[in-house]
């Protein structure tokens, strides 16, 4: 399969999971942060099969804060999160962080430097997908 397809694949999948979601929206009123969690969670089973870092919480609700709003809103977030799931970024400097707190550049994200010009190589330098010190 080609990259194309297999995030065209990864995407079709997290849209019907979206879809099946959406029947809890009018019941809950924080049907919004749930379903964060959940493709925050089916974000980092993709990347941990692709033996790629965990990302963290945030940068799933960054890529939903600029999906939102839009009419075609289904299709960016989803779109968004297959970029992330394969290790992608939707666009430069959405993965501020990784899961476990380093900066893809392999340093601390409190204290790297070089940060906003890291090439943001995956999976994380310091850690395996399992979050053990390598």
């Amino acid at each position: 399969m080609t990259a194309v397809a297999t995030k065209l694949a990864i995407q079709g999948e997290l849209l019907r999971q979206l879809a099946a979601w959406s029947d809890y929206r009018s019941a809950r009123s924080d049907w919004m942060e749930d379903e964060e969690a959940r493709m925050h969670a089916l974000v980092n089973t993709y990347r941990s099969e692709a033996g790629l870092a965990p990302v963290a919480r945030k940068t799933v609700a960054r890529v939903n804060q600029a999906a939102s709003g839009h009419i075609d809103y289904a299709h960016k977030f989803t779109l968004y999160c297959a970029e992330l799931a394969l290790g992608q970024e939707p666009w430069p400097g959405v993965v501020e962080e990784l899961e476990c707190g380093c900066c893809p550049c392999g340093g601390s994200v409190a204290t790297c430097p070089t940060r906003e010009m890291c090439p943001r190589p995956p999976p994380c330098p310091i850690h395996d997908a399992a979050g053990a010190t390598r």
